[in-house]
């Protein structure tokens, strides 16, 4: 009988011990053994987390990546998350399972990148939840991406020609150019799915190399120079103003020199139309011009670029100005400029940066509002007469490459213009390398998630694909806790730790 009682006195013991270690709630929520409050178990016992709770257990054997949440693990796979983020004890947001099966809760848009032991979680945070502008709403980085299309219509092959958005109307707009000895006359629209040209009862000569830039203030497109004959030699000087339905001649009292290879952007807060550069009869054109929509009127700024043809000049409002980049000089030979100017207020500043783009001419260029960057896109570098491929970005202060994938325009001079409503930049066309022009619509926008689970290649927002396991890392059964085993990686592109060994 005292046997008895002595074994009964034992038992009741070890279960006031295991109910004092082990009860499942105590104040402010927390549990018992829950190390953050102090909490313990029973000698040769373990407080380990299950799901949201901490419970009691005599040893730690869990298989993270098998589905199964089991002592030690607070989650088991993207879709085995108990709970919410307060009963982690984290911070609101959204909640998420790691590799390592502990939870995580990220909250998207406010600032702060947030992710967990081995990059899980968040890629970025720039503190909003704006689309295409280098961090998704989800907080993955968005990449700049080429997209080639396939439009039911499409203008003919071409280069020299132009491109700009018509605000009012929505559409980008395609004037001219030249395929092979041939010169256009023809305007087309593209609302960002199609193509369609616009027949007009009256329409400029067919010429490549003008200037053309969109009135958002009178609605209407200027048009200024180029070249009616090919090979160039001399330019026109003529306007016109195309309204969405037909093109219309228009004569001012002055007017800027013949000239191609001309460039022209519209200001909107001096409501003018800006002109620079050019060529004529082998003579670089002098002077900045401004058209009211009345007259041009010639400026004289004690700075300025020097005389070129073939720059850009893009509107960039982030700077409240013009931003003209390159363009080319013949002297004994033709040499391509690498500079970046600003106009604002009637005058030129030249703009530095530790690294410039390669010196270039006729490159496609557009300015990125949600991203606040100018981007340009292939030209020619002289005296070489190289083609040239990958993009560059400026931020107003500095130039930076941008690495784009394998899908991408071939090396070309083209034009370019940004689509708001897609929040993409169209190109169409241009001269490549084997000197023939092209026909072909592509958008560039920013966008995330170019990784691909299961093609063995690790993406950014992959920590393991096939059997590359992020070798920065160092990742393997030992490095993380186990005593040996294989390391894997699961259908999920996150790590399985299934066959690591204790």
């Amino acid at each position: 009988m005292g046997r008895m009682r002595a074994h009964a006195w034992l038992f009741t013991a070890l279960l006031l011990t295991c109910l004092w270690g082990c009860k499942v709630k105590v104040d402010a929520g927390k549990h018992a053994c829950d190390p953050a409050a102090g909490g313990v178990c029973p000698a040769g016992w373990s407080c380990l987390a299950v799901g949201t709770a901490y419970e009691c257990h005599p040893e730690d054997n869990h298989l993270c990546g098998n589905g199964t949440i089991e002592p030690g693990e607070q989650c088991d796979g993207a879709g085995n998350i108990p709970g919410t983020c307060a009963e982690y004890g984290l911070n609101p947001g959204n909640l998420q399972c790691t590799s390592l099966c502990t939870a995580l809760c990220t909250a998207c848009g406010n600032g702060t990148v947030e992710t967990g032991p081995f990059g899980e979680g968040e890629e970025c945070d720039d503190g909003n939840l704006e689309a295409r502008d280098g961090c998704a709403p989800d907080c993955r980085v968005e990449r700049p991406t080429w997209i080639q299309q396939d439009p039911a219509t499409s203008p003919g092959a071409r280069d020299g020609h132009t491109l700009v958005f018509d605000d009012t109307r929505e559409v980008a707009v395609l004037f001219g150019g030249r395929s092979g000895t041939t010169l256009l006359n023809d305007t087309w629209e593209y609302d960002g799915v199609t193509w369609q040209e616009v027949i007009t009862a009256n329409a400029p000569l067919a010429r490549f190399g003008h200037a053309m830039a969109h009135d958002s203030e009178r609605g209407v497109t200027v048009l200024f120079g180029g070249a009616p004959t090919t090979p160039a030699a001399a330019g026109v000087s003529d306007t016109w103003e195309f309204d969405g339905g037909d093109w219309t001649e228009v004569h001012p009292t002055n007017a800027p020199t013949n000239r191609y290879g001309v460039v022209a952007a519209y200001d909107p807060l001096a409501r003018v139309t800006v002109v620079f550069g050019g060529l004529h009869n082998g003579q670089h054109q002098f002077g900045t011009w401004e058209f009211d929509g009345v007259d041009w009127l010639l400026q004289m700024p004690q700075t300025a670029p020097a005389d070129r043809s073939y720059p850009t000049l893009v509107w960039a409002p982030a700077w409240q100005g013009l931003v003209l980049f390159g363009g080319s000089r013949t002297l004994a030979v033709p040499v391509s400029y690498d500079d970046t100017w600003l106009y604002r207020d009637g005058t030129w500043q030249a703009l530095s940066s530790d690294a410039v783009p390669t010196a270039r001419e006729a490159q496609a260029a557009f300015y990125d509002p949600l991203r606040e960057r100018l981007v340009v896109f292939g030209g020619t570098s002289q005296p070489t007469g190289e083609l040239l491929e990958a993009p560059w970005e400026f931020d107003g202060e500095q130039w930076t490459a941008l690495t784009m994938g394998v899908n991408a325009p071939s090396a070309r001079n083209s034009a370019a213009v940004y689509l708001p409503l897609q929040g993409a930049a169209l190109l169409f066309g241009g001269q490549t390398a084997d000197a023939t022009a092209s026909a072909d619509t592509w958008l560039l926008q920013y966008q995330a998630g170019d990784s691909v689970c299961g093609d063995s290649i690790r993406g950014a927002d992959e920590i393991c694909d096939g059997t590359d396991i992020a070798p920065e890392f160092g990742l393997s059964c030992e490095v993380l806790g186990f005593t040996g085993g294989e390391l894997a990686c699961r259908s999920d592109c996150r790590l399985d730790l299934s066959g690591c060994t204790d």
